[in-house]
C-alpha cells in the first residue's frame, strides 16, 4: 500500500513536471536545515502563482522565484537521519540518512497552495520516501525515469567530506558538499551515508599548552639544580 501511494505522489509530480532539488545543510550540533526547491508549472495561472508569492513573502520558510517555490524545514536527528561526531586529534562527523522528508514538505506545500486558494484542500496521505523501501522505490524509479524526472539531494557537512556513498552509488564531492541522485539510489536502495573531519584545533592547542609547560617544569627543575 505504501508503495502505491508514493507512486501516486510521483505520478502527480510528473503530471507536474516537477523536478525536485533538496539541500541539507548540517551543522556541527547534529540539527539541520533542508530546503526543497521544485518547479510549480502546474500552477501556471498567473494569478493563482501571484497568491503564492503574497503568502509565501508572508512566511519565513518559503520563497518563490517566477514558478519555483523553495520551502525551508528544519531537522534533528531522529526518524529522518542519525548523526554521530567523534572528538580526537581530528574532528570527524558521520550523518546517515534513512528518509528523505517528502511527506514534511508536501504538507507544507499543500497548506500554501490551500492558503493562496490553489486548492481546496490539504492531502493527507504524504509519507517519507523510505530509502530500504527496496520494492516500492525500484518501482518508482522505473516509472521516474521514464519521463526523465530528476530528484537531487545535496548534503552540506560542517567539513570536507571523506566519503559519501548510498550503498553501490557514490555522491559527488565537492569539498563540504555532496550530492546525489535519488532515482539512482531508488534503483539500488541504500541509506545515504556521508563522512566529513577537521583537524580539532582545540584538542592541538591544549596538547601544545601541556608540553609547553612540561618543558618549562623542566627547565625550571634543572635550573634550580
Amino acid at each position: 500500500m505504501k508503495g502505491i501511494i508514493f507512486l501516486l505522489l510521483l505520478t502527480a509530480a510528473v503530471s507536474a513536471g516537477l523536478d525536485q532539488f533538496y539541500e541539507q545543510k548540517v551543522l556541527i550540533s547534529g540539527e539541520s536545515v533542508v530546503e526543497k526547491t521544485m518547479d510549480i508549472s502546474l500552477f501556471s495561472d498567473d494569478e493563482a502563482l501571484a497568491k503564492v508569492e503574497q503568502v509565501c513573502s508572508q512566511k519565513e520558510y518559503c520563497s518563490l522565484d517566477n514558478k519555483t517555490i523553495t520551502i525551508t524545514e528544519k531537522f534533528a536527528p531522529g526518524p529522518y537521519y542519525q548523526y554521530n561526531d567523534n572528538y580526537g586529534l581530528f574532528i570527524e562527523y558521520e550523518i546517515t540518512v534513512k528518509r528523505i522528508p517528502t511527506d514534511k514538505f508536501s504538507r507544507s506545500l499543500d497548506s500554501i497552495l490551500k492558503e493562496a486558494g490553489a486548492i481546496d484542500e490539504i492531502g493527507s496521505a504524504a509519507e517519507p520516501l523510505d530509502l530500504l523501501d527496496k520494492e516500492a522505490n525500484r518501482k518508482s524509479a522505473e516509472f521516474l525515469r521514464k519521463f526523465n524526472v530528476n530528484i537531487v539531494y545535496a548534503i552540506d557537512m560542517p567539513a570536507e567530506i571523506s566519503e559519501a556513498r548510498a550503498g553501490n552509488v557514490s555522491g559527488k564531492i565537492e569539498g563540504s558538499r555532496a550530492t546525489f541522485d535519488i532515482i539512482e539510489i531508488m534503483q539500488d536502495s541504500d541509506v545515504i551515508v556521508v563522512k566529513s573531519s577537521q583537524i580539532n584545533m582545540g584538542y592541538i592547542i591544549t596538547v601544545t599548552g601541556i608540553a609547553s609547560l612540561a618543558v618549562l617544569a623542566i627547565l625550571f627543575t634543572r635550573k634550580k639544580k
